[in-house]
């Protein structure tokens, strides 16, 4: 009965001593993966910060360009035959003026693009929230527009009681999303200040804009 005993406690000090082992090499392993996986995900977090911050200077650039055209533009509406091409080459959409209710376009890409604010709403809604503003010459940059079924985006002036706009695609916008990719699976997805989606791999959702 002694040896019975003697063994069982033999056997359990064994058995304690194996899962102690065990349990300690599973914790060290556990701990190694943990560290690996967090510092995976600090290097992917520090790629994509990287990335989004490369992204927003390239986006500020682009808008500070076609601002500075914009302004060129809209000083010279009486000139617009000296620079139309250029226009039609940067793929600008529209140039124009609002004043009250009435539309003048100094240059349209877009043959079928209606000139009056019954047909061109979300143009006209947002000009009136400029119009709105107090003080002039300030540039603002609006959100995603649908105009006459295409999908812009507008940068505008208020002077005095006229609003001056310039329509643009979102094709570079576009290009840029297209171009950053994170493995086989990753992608990047880019939205206007208001949450509407300007660029997205998923077309259904870039055609909606929701």
């Amino acid at each position: 009965m002694q040896k019975i005993r003697s063994l069982s406690l033999n056997v359990l000090v064994l058995l304690v001593i194996t899962f102690v082992a065990v349990s300690s090499t599973a914790l060290v392993q556990y701990q190694n993966y943990t560290t690996a996986v967090d510092n995976e995900l600090e290097r992917v977090e520090q790629k994509h910060l990287l990335v989004a911050k490369n992204l927003t200077f390239a986006l500020d650039r682009y808008l500070d360009d076609l601002t500075s055209v914009s302004h060129f533009l809209w000083n010279n509406l009486q000139g617009a035959d000296n620079w139309q091409k250029m226009a039609q080459e940067m793929g600008i959409v529209s140039v124009g003026v609002k004043q009250g209710d009435l539309y003048t376009f100094a240059f349209s890409n877009n043959p079928s693009l209606p000139q009056t604010p019954e047909e061109l709403t979300e143009l006209t809604s947002f000009l009136d929230t400029v119009a709105e503003r107090k003080g002039s010459e300030n540039t603002k940059v609006s959100g995603l527009l649908n105009v006459a079924g295409q999908q812009v985006f507008s940068i505008t002036m208020k002077q005095d009681d006229r609003e001056f706009f310039t329509l643009l695609p979102l094709d570079y916008v576009r290009s840029i999303q297209a171009s950053i990719q994170f493995g086989d699976r990753g992608h990047s997805a880019i939205f206007d200040q208001y949450g509407n989606v300007l660029a997205h791999p998923n077309l259904k959702l870039q055609e909606s804009g929701a």
